[in-house]
């Protein structure tokens, strides 16, 4: 009887989804950093991701990362070419939604920077790092995720003297 209550209550809410909320955005970036040496982690996160389907930007930035990590634990190249293709079109999804996301921008960004040349993936790079460096003071970011972005592009080497100076600043 309660739980009829509860469902006329809730309406067309989906009761799987309040029992099972999936990962919070804090946690998912604790454990992103895991999966990038963990192949069990990258699993996890991706099944995860995949499972609540969610349409919010971020989450499926950190999915296209998520696969784009399943091509750097693959062995086989053709499934590391599939997961990398998969990643780009995921990554395309979530930045069409949300394109001056600094978090978003940062994670293709740092996908893109570790992929050799050769491959011709990384073409979004000099687009990225002006959209973060252009955005990543703005208010209602992450502390942790403005220092985060600002230090991993000054130690890539890709940003010029100008672009430098406002990653720095970000940081004292």
């Amino acid at each position: 009887m309660l739980q009829l209550f509860l469902l006329s209550l809730l309406g067309s809410f989906s009761f799987a989804a309040f029992l099972n909320p999936g990962i919070d955005i804090h946690t998912l970036r604790r454990e992103y950093l895991q999966a990038v040496e963990n192949e069990d982690k990258t699993n996890e996160l991706l099944a995860v991701l995949t499972k609540e389907n969610s349409q919010e930007p971020l989450r499926i930035g950190y999915k296209g990362a998520l696969e784009a990590l399943k091509a750097k634990h693959a062995f086989n190249p053709y499934n590391k070419l599939s997961y990398l293709k998969k990643a780009q079109q995921t990554f395309e999804q979530a930045i069409s939604l949300s394109p001056e996301d600094v978090e978003l921008r940062f994670l293709r960004f740092s996908v893109q920077h570790y992929l050799p040349s050769f491959l011709g993936a990384s073409k979004n790079l000099e687009e990225d790092k002006l959209v973060i460096v252009k955005n990543i003071a703005q208010p209602g970011l992450d502390k942790d995720v403005q220092a985060t972005v600002a230090r991993f592009l000054l130690e890539t080497k890709r940003c010029t003297a100008t672009e430098q100076q406002k990653l720095q600043a970000v940081l004292n």
